[in-house]
């Protein structure tokens, strides 16, 4: 005696295939890049003509290549940054600090993303180091430490 599937039964041993299929997929697929940052800033940041402490504005930089954020100047980045850093500009974080902050804050980097850049709008850039990138690694978890000093952004990470 021969046996059939049954029109139903296969509806559904197909849809289960297909359903652990697709879980598999993103089971094993590539995981995202997830950004941590913890930013701290110093109780005497960007002092002012009278020396007194300011808060400070900090972009924060997603990018594919690293040689026109390295190469362009303060002002071509902060006021054309698409034009400037152009197709390596993948997303854009903007802060304001406060003298003595302290955050932490978390987002998905674009799948292209392989460096973090940040510049900070000193009120004295000529004495100040306003520029700081880390490479960050595709797929993993990148702990990204920040320090806005007295007239300094420096960056670390921790993967």
């Amino acid at each position: 005696m021969k046996r059939r599937l049954c029109p139903v039964r296969l509806f559904i041993v197909l849809t289960l295939a297909l359903g652990l299929g697709a879980c598999g997929a993103k089971l094993f697929g590539p995981s995202a890049t997830r950004l941590i940052y913890e930013i701290e800033s110093s109780p005497e940041l960007n002092p002012n003509a009278e020396g007194r402490p300011s808060p400070l504005v900090v972009r924060f930089y997603e990018l594919s290549d690293t040689e026109e954020f390295e190469r362009k100047d303060f002002f071509a980045i902060y006021e054309h940054e698409s034009a400037t850093l152009g197709k390596y500009l993948l997303a854009r974080e903007e802060m304001e600090f406060q003298p003595g902050d302290r955050r932490e804050f978390k987002r998905e980097a674009k799948p292209q993303t392989r460096y973090i850049g940040a510049i900070a709008a000193f009120r004295d850039l000529d004495h100040a180091r306003w520029r700081a990138i880390v490479p960050v690694r595709p797929h993993k978890k990148t702990r990204l430490f920040i320090n806005l000093g007295r007239l300094s952004v420096t960056m670390s990470k921790d993967d």
